[in-house]
């Protein structure tokens, strides 16, 4: 049985890591910081997969 809430727990976290991206974006932060957000926001789209899938 999927894990639902678990699954949005993760979705959330990775929108607060784009919402942060973008942020940083518009302010012309640097690139580098900018690609951590990113790639945190893709590994917990990627959890929540998982724990939508119970794979967790």
């Amino acid at each position: 049985m999927p894990n639902k809430k678990l699954a949005y727990e993760w979705f959330e976290f990775a929108g607060r890591d784009i919402e942060t991206a973008i942020l940083l974006d518009r302010e012309n932060h640097y690139t580098d910081v900018i690609a951590i957000d990113i790639q945190q926001a893709i590994e917990k789209s990627l959890k929540a997969v998982y724990a939508f899938q119970r794979r967790n």
